[in-house]
């Protein structure tokens, strides 16, 4: 994750700064790979090398480094592809227009680098602590939403008051609250253990995109600053 965040700067020269480069690129491998899982649906040795590579397996016997990214491409069913892709598309424009694609892609990976992490290492630590763990807590897991909800909160910090629908129902609240229910939501069925998200993902990918809100927003707090710092008044001539 350090070596995103620091090396990331060093090769802005060579990303585009269309943001329209950077989603669809980003959408285009989600779609691949789900195009992958299903061209050979019943070719059980097919199916069990992409398992190898794009499911994130929770399991150290059978986890894989390689997992950690390429399972934040990875989605088998159409809906979940569709609600993170339309999520994906949303709040990156106006994002990347605030922090810049170089900014974005950092957000973007770390956000899935720490989701997937602590989706691994969480049910290891508690199957070490505990020694009995629900096997549910093992289930492989995908999908690109642990780097999202990164995007999203880093979206809600900088724009709190924004207005977000629901499949084009409008929301009563802005994208900070809406944030923050989100964050409570995933909390509750991590200390819950229900349903088949994976919540602990969500609220890795969400405190990584919270850290990258406020530190976006101290930039350009303390650039504003300068450029007030700068600005003379034609009064000042006379002091």
């Amino acid at each position: 994750m350090a070596g995103t965040f620091l090396g990331l700067p060093f090769l802005k020269d060579y990303i585009p700064k269309d943001s329209n480069m950077i989603i669809y690129p980003l959408v285009g491998l989600n779609l691949a790979v789900f195009g992958l899982w299903h061209i050979r649906l019943n070719n059980y040795p097919y199916q069990r090398k992409l398992a190898q590579i794009f499911l994130l397996q929770k399991n150290f016997n059978i986890f894989k480094l390689k997992q950690l990214v390429f399972s934040a491409f990875s989605h088998r069913e159409f809906w979940h592809l569709g609600c993170n892709m339309l999520c994906l598309i949303s709040f990156s424009a106006p994002l990347i227009s605030l922090i810049g694609n170089v900014g974005y892609l950092s957000l973007y990976f770390n956000s899935l680098m720490l989701s997937s992490l602590l989706s691994v290492l969480y049910p290891n630590l508690l199957k070490t602590l505990f020694k009995r763990v629900s096997s549910t807590s093992f289930t492989p897991s995908l999908g690109a939403s642990g780097a999202l909800f990164g995007v999203f909160g880093t979206f809600a910090y900088m724009f709190p008051n924004a207005h977000l629908s629901l499949f084009f129902i409008p929301l009563p609240f802005g994208a900070w609250e809406i944030f923050l229910g989100s964050m409570g939501f995933n909390l509750m069925g991590v200390l819950l253990r229900v349903g088949s998200f994976d919540f602990l993902a969500h609220l890795g990918g969400s405190i990584m995109g919270v850290l990258y809100g406020m530190y976006f927003q101290d930039i350009i707090n303390k650039r504003r600053m300068a450029r007030k710092n700068k600005e003379v008044s034609i009064f000042d001539i006379f002091k």
